[in-house]
């Protein structure tokens, strides 16, 4: 047989092997799905990357509204009151942790937010994931329940983390 006929029918025997693989591995349920097993730093090393990548392709065109202002303290108590009410139970806050009812049970774990250097993302990335959600993450989508005017004030009030007395304020609340 010729060279180019034997490396012709390899590489059909083996995208057939690996198709049968793949195939399996869906239908016999091999990865584990409880949100109580640890993905391998493989598996997660690659959930990381898609999912930063991802954020960073779909914020890329958001624009923050003209004349918003990210210091503007009516916004920034509109953004606290929202972030209590709906964001506190899994991400905690200044002086307070996240509850360990939920965040202990979701996998990946909610990251904590206490300051701003804890947020890893620009205001349009934080927007995008706060309206959007993430996959598979416990991370809702909250644009059907909240107004873009409601999500930028949330946005302002999380790229303030710190501010002052704010520790107080969230156990006051």
């Amino acid at each position: 047989m010729r060279p180019i006929k034997i490396a012709i029918i390899f590489l059909l025997v083996e995208t057939a092997l690996i198709s049968v693989m793949g195939i399996m591995f869906v239908y016999f349920g091999i990865f584990n799905i409880s949100a109580l097993w640890s993905d391998p730093a493989p598996v997660y090393a690659i959930f990381k990357a898609v999912r930063i990548h991802s954020i960073e392709r779909r914020a890329a065109n958001i624009r923050i509204p003209n004349g918003m202002d990210f210091h503007d303290p009516k916004l920034i108590r509109s953004g606290f009151n929202i972030y209590v009410r709906s964001c506190m139970i899994c991400h905690g806050g200044p002086g307070l942790r996240p509850s360990n009812f939920v965040r202990e049970g979701l996998n990946p774990r909610p990251p904590k937010f206490s300051h701003r250097s804890d947020l890893q993302l620009n205001p349009q990335e934080l927007f995008w994931v706060i309206k959007n959600g993430i996959r598979m993450t416990g991370m809702p989508a909250w644009s059907p329940s909240m107004s873009d005017d409601q999500l930028w004030a949330l946005v302002a009030f999380m790229n303030n983390l710190p501010f002052d007395n704010q520790s107080s304020a969230f156990q006051n609340k």
